[in-house]
């Protein structure tokens, strides 16, 4: 049985009540459940007890886990830092995926453990539902507005007084000639259109969300939701969401589609989630384990906000360069010189210097050759420029007009071409 459900903000160290100690206590805690890391990295948790449970400390994810599995979970909702500052992680998301390249970058993004326990909760603590939903969307937005694949598939008919591909003779037998009906024919053939597979499990996963969204009329901004799910809705028109769980588990889409690729797999989490029954979109008392990287989401976001003032010829997000991924790289085409560009989801840099780490870790970056290159810059004796970028509420909402002015850049104090710049996320 459920005793309590833990309660803290993300990246904040809480101390915990009396009656969450005494819970602790009980159950004698190992070492090993005193924290929980990200797929076994030595470093990176999600949260961490302190050795006498008076304390958690957590990172830069929200979600809901089991801290012992079937007895208490952890609820790390979505705060900056403060108490009175909620960031509105749900309109970072939208804006992030108005940017379609975002689409290639969301893998690590959410995590959903269907293999353990779900969690009861109440709405307020649903954030996975709303999450999945608007995310999903948003991916079918970009579908729609690209143009619904085609492909072959198969149909079944009872046509009149014609053949077409192959007669199915038991299903004809029993549906015609036992009723006396000789001028039909049941037929099965492929037709090539919209009605394949992938778009009907587009469109049985989109009636899901559909059916969910109407149970968030007070949380989720609807107006701009509703008009989303309506334009996407007459585009799926002429689809069937007639598929079975055998088929969904068996549809596969080449890479090549890339929107495609990623609304799949979130179509296929959506229809697991709801136990492919759309009534169960309506008890919204329990969850999957599950967590969202809020630093992965900032780095979607801040991408968006670089797209907007530079070309996908002139920023690139995530450059691969020995064994390194970069998060950004800035080689603008005319007046900005060139920029490293790292993302920091890390509000305490308003008032502190930039952690040594994070110094050593965009400087290394810029002392790969790759980088050079890719830069257009030929001498390897001169020192890349960095900057880093990270969430601060007092700052405007957009990037400052970046490529004929650089008044806004602040230089980092004791160190050479180290810059940062921060950026205010919206808040609820």
């Amino acid at each position: 049985m459920i005793a309590m459900m833990i309660e803290v903000p993300e990246s904040h160290i809480t101390t915990l009540d009396e009656t969450s100690v005494f819970e602790l206590e009980k159950l004698n805690l190992q070492d090993e459940q005193r924290y929980k890391r990200i797929q076994g990295e030595k470093d990176l948790c999600y949260y961490r007890l302190s050795g006498d449970n008076t304390q958690i400390e957590t990172s830069y994810y929200i979600g809901i886990n089991w801290i012992v599995e079937k007895h208490i979970p952890i609820y790390i909702r979505p705060k900056l830092n403060t108490q009175q500052c909620e960031i509105d992680y749900l309109s970072m998301l939208m804006e992030a995926l108005e940017e379609t390249e975002n689409v290639c970058h969301l893998d690590g993004l959410l995590t959903i453990d269907f293999n353990k326990p779900a969690i009861s909760i109440s709405q307020r603590e649903d954030i996975l539902s709303p999450f999945l939903i608007v995310q999903y969307l948003q991916i079918l937005k970009i579908i729609v507005r690209k143009g619904l694949k085609k492909a072959y598939y198969l149909r079944q008919d009872n046509l009149d007084s014609k053949i077409k591909g192959k007669v199915l003779i038991t299903q004809n037998i029993k549906r015609n000639i036992l009723n006396g009906d000789l001028t039909h024919n049941v037929c099965q053939y492929q037709e090539y259109g919209v009605d394949c597979n992938e778009n009907r499990l587009l469109k049985k996963a989109f009636m899901f969300a559909c059916a969910v969204l109407q149970q968030y009329t007070d949380s989720i901004k609807m107006t701009a939701i509703s008009q989303t799910a309506q334009y996407i809705r007459t585009a799926f028109l002429n689809v069937s969401d007639s598929i079975e769980i055998e088929e969904v588990k068996a549809i596969h889409t080449n890479p090549i589609h890339k929107e495609y690729v990623q609304a799949i797999k979130l179509a296929k989490l959506i229809l697991r989630k709801y136990g492919y029954n759309i009534a169960r979109t309506r008890l919204l008392h329990e969850t999957p384990p599950f967590w969202i990287d809020m630093s992965k989401l900032f780095e979607l976001f801040v991408f968006k906000k670089l797209r907007e003032q530079f070309s996908n010829r002139e920023v690139k997000y995530h450059l691969k360069a020995h064994y390194r991924e970069l998060d950004f790289i800035l080689r603008p085409d005319e007046g900005l010189s060139p920029f490293i560009i790292d993302a920091k989801y890390k509000p305490r840099y308003k008032k502190q210097s930039i952690d040594i780490e994070d110094i050593r870790q965009i400087s290394g970056y810029a002392r790969l050759e790759k980088v050079y290159k890719e830069l257009g810059i030929t001498d390897f004796n001169k020192n890349i420029r960095c900057l880093i970028i990270y969430s601060n509420q007092n700052c405007p909402t957009d990037l400052p007009q970046m490529r004929y002015n650089e008044h806004w850049l602040l230089k980092e104090n004791g160190y050479v071409n180290i810059y940062k710049l921060g950026i205010s996320l919206p808040q609820v």
